[in-house]
């Protein structure tokens, strides 16, 4: 599909792009300051959860909780830990009842050692700003639809966000103007 719309650009080529750079500039701020080191600490939150053996009490009771659920039952016998991590980690309500003490319960021999292990993840997890303020559609929210529109996956995807916006966005702005291409 293309997206054409006729613009007189020569007739305002002497007018600045305002609105555009300053959003170019916000979006590279908050990567740079807030999220630079989001994959770092996202890679230390998966790795202390490995080494510290989390995995062995959290993800058995996800495959019980799945079993619960038939109709979310797709998983292969073949699914690596890994993969089932990440497929726990997306479940928002299983998630809610393992913080909620559901999932392993204060009677489990190793529920103490769980606890301990398991804050001590949830900390390495609010360290990655994307896991924070981005959006989650099982748990919709205003501020973290707003906040995820500033949030990026790399620095690639920043790149190419900030030139499709140079190259395209000061055209819209020419357009409807700067304010309201802000809004």
């Amino acid at each position: 599909m293309l997206l054409a719309f006729p613009v007189d650009y020569k007739n305002h080529s002497n007018r600045f792009p305002w609105a555009i750079t300053l959003l170019c500039v916000i979006l590279g701020l908050v990567y740079f300051t807030c999220q630079g080191n989001d994959q770092v600490n996202q890679e230390k939150a998966i790795q202390y959860y490995f080494q510290s053996k989390l995995y062995q009490l959290e993800l058995p009771g996800y495959v019980d909780y799945l079993v619960q659920k038939p109709y979310e039952n797709s998983l292969s016998p073949s699914v690596s830990k890994l993969e089932l991590y990440w497929y726990s980690r997306g479940d928002s309500e299983y998630q809610k009842l393992l913080t909620d003490g559901k999932i392993i319960t204060p009677s489990n021999p190793f529920y103490w050692q769980w606890y301990t292990r398991h804050r001590d993840y949830q900390y390495l997890l609010t360290l990655d700003m994307t896991n924070i303020y981005g959006f989650r559609s099982a748990e919709p929210s205003l501020i973290e639809a707003f906040s995820s529109m500033f949030l990026h996956g790399g620095f690639f995807h920043l790149l190419g966000n900030v030139l499709f916006l140079f190259f395209i966005g000061r055209y819209v702005e020419v357009c409807i103007g700067g304010v309201a291409t802000l809004f």
